[in-house]
């Protein structure tokens, strides 16, 4: 099972995944939890702009995969939809832009 961790870092850090991951394992490193040669990914699940202040701040929601945890790993680097269209009783049939009310 992956842990889960809540970051707030500088925009530069959240766009840079080198940057992102000294992040992580600084984090682990006070936390004990792994060795930065343990963590095999990183996926970030959500993130949000703190934009209040001076300085905008990011808060990023990470799940972090050590070894052990490949079939997890893939299983979170797959795709979530791959369908164009959406379907559904309030949906008005929108598929690829277009829109027929029915």
């Amino acid at each position: 099972m992956p842990n889960e961790l809540t970051l707030r870092v500088i925009p530069e850090i959240a766009a840079t995944s080198k940057l992102l991951r000294k992040e992580v394992e600084k984090v682990l490193r006070v936390q004990g939890l792994f060795l930065p040669e343990e963590i095999i990914g990183i996926h970030v699940r959500k993130r949000s702009i703190d934009a209040r202040g001076g300085k905008p701040m990011m808060q990023l929601q990470v799940q972090v995969f050590a070894v052990g945890e490949e079939t997890d790993w893939k299983v979170a680097q797959a795709p979530i939809r791959t369908e164009s269209c959406i379907r559904g009783p309030r949906s008005a049939g929108m598929c690829d832009g277009f829109w027929s009310f029915w």
